[in-house]
């Protein structure tokens, strides 16, 4: 059956009412201090939380992040352009020696659609509207167009133009499975299964990022979902019910000539990424 939050037993809302994930969540909660604000009748409810109680909360779930991963390195940029202007700007460098993950380069090209594409995304799933199908959106394309590639732009520009009075959570799956790095505004980065942070997901004002992850689920979050024609077709990677439900996709233009010449002009090391 398909991974959702919106069918079955797996769908319970905010409210977690499931036993295992119940206890569990209720630990994780009196360990945060939050009981009194996040639990009402023995039932964990995280919409009585503010953003910034939801970090304190993702501090105690999942494991550390090593200083040395190159997930790291998408906080630490934020942090370093915290406040910048990111319109116009085609290059973000790495603040260390390190190299951004799935570019393997220390600078990342901006094409120009992605400063469209952020745009858009931000302002269509602005005010957490009523309607889920407004909040999701596949971004398509050809493998190597720059699709994943997009997903570290976002993370980045949505970290670093956020507020410290209401820091963003992310979640980010990554390609191979079902493993996830969650960010919590400029301070936090946990790692866990998206399991562990489902809670989160549940929740509209949280961002899912899926970078053609196999098995995907539908959330009630803001979701991305960075996929191929031929993810989206393919039987095993569980993509027939996103492409079904999710209305919005956004196809992704393929480089043009100049953009590819600007990029190795830019770019170290630089490459075609990979899908």
């Amino acid at each position: 059956s398909k991974r959702s939050l919106e069918d079955g037993d797996a769908s319970e809302g905010p409210s977690f009412k499931r036993h295992g994930a119940r206890s569990h969540l209720l630990d994780v909660i009196k360990e945060a201090g939050l009981t009194k604000k996040a639990v009402v009748d023995d039932i964990s409810d995280l919409t009585r939380l503010d953003n910034n109680d939801r970090v304190s909360l993702l501090r105690f779930i999942g494991q550390d992040v090593d200083k040395a991963n190159r997930f790291r390195l998408l906080l630490e940029t934020a942090c370093t352009l915290h406040g910048s202007s990111f319109e116009n700007s085609d290059l973000i460098s790495s603040p260390s020696n390190n190299s951004f993950p799935v570019t393997d380069t220390e600078q990342l090209f901006v094409r120009e659609t992605y400063q469209h594409l952020y745009n858009e995304i931000v302002l269509k799933f602005k005010d957490s509207p009523r309607n889920r199908t407004e909040k999701r959106v596949i971004v398509n394309g050809t493998a190597g167009i720059g699709k994943s590639a997009f997903l570290i732009y976002f993370i980045i520009r949505l970290l670093a133009t956020s507020s410290d009075d209401n820091p963003p959570l992310v979640i980010f799956q990554e390609k191979e499975g079902s493993m996830c790095y969650a960010y919590g505004g400029l301070t936090t980065i946990r790692y866990g299964f998206v399991e562990d942070f489902r809670p989160f997901l549940h929740l509209p004002e949280t961002w899912y990022l899926v970078d053609s992850s196999p098995n995907p689920l539908l959330a009630d979050a803001r979701s991305i979902y960075s996929a191929s024609p031929k993810t989206l077709k393919s039987d095993k990677r569980g993509y027939q019910e996103i492409e079904k439900r999710v209305i919005w996709k956004y196809h992704m233009a393929p480089w043009r000539e100049e953009e590819l010449e600007q990029c190795r002009e830019s770019v170290e090391r630089f490459n075609v990424v990979s899908e």
